[in-house]
Parts: structure tokens; C-alpha cells; sequence
């Protein structure tokens, strides 16, 4: 990780945002390289990057070496918090993040975030509403940021997993009851590893949600 971040890695991130000139970069004011953590799976590092506004062509062109360090979620943000890397997005705003993040406003994205619960096709309980949520188990990514309101601390049957693979496979072997799909995870990808068709959708929540770049603190 670089010793001058995160100074000068914030004015690189807002000239990639177009909120500052690129005259404001100077040679000797950027680090000699920085580390990305990147995700999430299926993208290859360069789509990865494009499919999250940033311009390829600006960075290559930078005195500057940019490097990548591919990581499921939860390690991009274990990374994060331990100062291996220098710069993560793909981010939502929470409290326990900004204790080893700088975010970077404005949001890069601002969408309608939407999140899917998935069960086996089997399952036969009933869930309307986020409170009932609480008596269900569940399958969640660990380091997720879920909807407003929901804590996934909260129910002491809850499963944390690493891999949107494992997550699926819980409930696939019906050892919880169900998983919820963040908007990286579509339905085609879901039915991916889902090859005989045993999960259903049964509710979506909808949410507008900030995504934002964050600079790691020194």
C-alpha cells in the first residue's frame, strides 16, 4: 500500500469523476503504484472497471501504476480494513466502514437497488415483510451491506458464507431457509447454479442507494 494516500489517490479519484481537472494531478504528488481491490465475480478486472464509470484510457495514461487485487466482497473489504489496499468501491454507506474508509463524494452511482429473497422451491413459510425475516434462517455474504433496517446480526440462525456459491448451495441443501440476492447477483446468474430449478423468488425490496469510492485511511 502506498505511503501517500489518501490525499493524492482522492484528487486521481475526482478527476476520474470529472470533478477535477486533470491539471491538478502532478507526478510527484501520486504514489509510484495503487491497489484496487476489485469485485465482484463474472467481470474480468478491465470490464469490471468500465462497468463502474471508470475510464481506462485516463488511467493508462497516468503517471501512475495501477494495480488490481481481485478478492470476493468479504476479502476486498477484510483487505481494506487491514491497509493492504488502497482503494475499494462498489461501496454503500455505513458506519462501521467509514471507521478505516474515506468515502468519496459525490456518489459515483446513485440507482434503485434491488434485493431478491430466494428460497427452495419446497420452503413454505411465509415472508411479506422485512420483520419476517426473523424467524426464517438465513444465507448472507459476510461484509454485506443489506436494506434499511435489516440487521443481519440480528437472528442467531443466520449463516454468513464467503462465495455467492456457497450462499446458494445452503439453500439449495436446505440448511437455511433462504438466501437475499444484492443486485450484482441476477436471476440468470442465480439460475446458473441453480440447474434443476429448485429455488423460487417469492419478494423483492426496493431501495435507492448512494454506491460510492472509498479511499482506505492511513
Amino acid at each position: 500500500m502506498s505511503d501517500k494516500l489518501p490525499q493524492s489517490v482522492i484528487v486521481l479519484l475526482l478527476c476520474m469523476l470529472d470533478l477535477v481537472s486533470p491539471s491538478a494531478l502532478k507526478a510527484d504528488n501520486l504514489p509510484g503504484s495503487i491497489l484496487f481491490a476489485v469485485e465482484p465475480p463474472g467481470y474480468s478486472q478491465a470490464e469490471h472497471l468500465t462497468h463502474n464509470g471508470f475510464t481506462l484510457s485516463f488511467l493508462h495514461s497516468l503517471p501512475t501504476e495501477l494495480k488490481t487485487y481481485s478478492c470476493p466482497w468479504a476479502r476486498c473489504l477484510q483487505a481494506a480494513r487491514n491497509g493492504e489496499v488502497d482503494i475499494i468501491n462498489h461501496l454503500y454507506l455505513s458506519a462501521e466502514r467509514a471507521q478505516y474508509l474515506t468515502y468519496i463524494y459525490p456518489p459515483y452511482s446513485t440507482h434503485t437497488a434491488v434485493f431478491r429473497l430466494w428460497t427452495h422451491q419446497d420452503f413454505n413459510g411465509e415472508i411479506k415483510d422485512k420483520s419476517d425475516l426473523q424467524n426464517i434462517s438465513l444465507a448472507l455474504i459476510r461484509g454485506n451491506v443489506y436494506f434499511t433496517g435489516f440487521n443481519n446480526k440480528s437472528n442467531d440462525k443466520n449463516v454468513t458464507v464467503m462465495t455467492e456459491q456457497q450462499m446458494i448451495d445452503l439453500v439449495l441443501l436446505r440448511r437455511v431457509d433462504a438466501f437475499i440476492a444484492q443486485p450484482s447477483l441476477t436471476d440468470d446468474m442465480i439460475a446458473s447454479y441453480d440447474k434443476k430449478g429448485r429455488l423460487k423468488k417469492i419478494t423483492t425490496q426496493f431501495y435507492r442507494k448512494n454506491k460510492l469510492i472509498g479511499t482506505v485511511k492511513g
